[in-house]
């Protein structure tokens, strides 16, 4: 224990460096983009105000907002007029590929409650990694918190950071290739409606 620290840093740690914190700071606001673009799909899908579908996407958690949004895609896709035709929708491309990017989103969501539902500490100065530690409840133990530990870098932040711009990019990739008229309808209504 050093001079500058108290006794009950010994147990729970001091705040992590500038530099995890920042670097924290810019997952959050990452992962805020691949939120905010995941309610922008809404709203075009639905044809409604982003303001309007704000409404309720907002009040959605992100597992939510994200399972609604798959849900609307494989709609929009036509997942409802082949399976009353009795087709498999794993044997259209577009389905498997609709599943493995909202397999991504998930494993985003998952690394974005990993990193905001921590409690992070350093426990001296010198220290590169800082401590992360979740408390989370057991489906094999009710009533037993299990931890959930890891000593984590900058560099396995900065990792994680660009794992959420790789899957905004998949999924701004896949609603453009597969709703493109969806998003020039938008434009034409916005553009007839300021009288351009």
């Amino acid at each position: 224990m050093t001079s500058e620290q108290s006794d009950d840093s010994i147990i729970t740690g001091e705040s992590p460096s500038v530099e995890v914190i920042t670097a924290i700071g810019k997952f959050i606001g990452t992962f805020g983009k691949l939120d905010a673009y995941a309610s922008t799909c809404i709203s075009v899908l639905m044809g409604a105000e982003p303001e309007l579908v704000s409404i309720i996407a907002n009040s959605l958690q992100s597992k939510a907002r994200f399972g609604t949004l798959r849900d609307i895609f494989a709609y929009k896709l036509g997942s409802a007029n082949k399976i009353r035709a009795g087709l498999e929708l794993k044997n259209d491309k577009r389905f498997r590929e609709l599943d493995k990017l909202f397999d991504e989103i998930q494993k985003a969501n998952d690394i974005r409650n990993e990193i905001v539902h921590s409690e992070w500490s350093m426990y001296f100065p010198d220290e590169l990694k800082a401590h992360r530690l979740r408390w989370k409840r057991s489906k094999d133990k009710p009533g037993w918190p299990v931890a959930d530990y890891d000593l984590v870098s900058v560099k396995d932040l900065e990792d994680k950071i660009r794992f959420i711009e790789k899957v905004t990019d998949e999924l701004s990739n896949f609603f453009s290739q597969n709703f493109s008229d969806y998003i020039r309808q938008l434009y034409t209504n916005n553009n007839s409606e300021d009288g351009r």
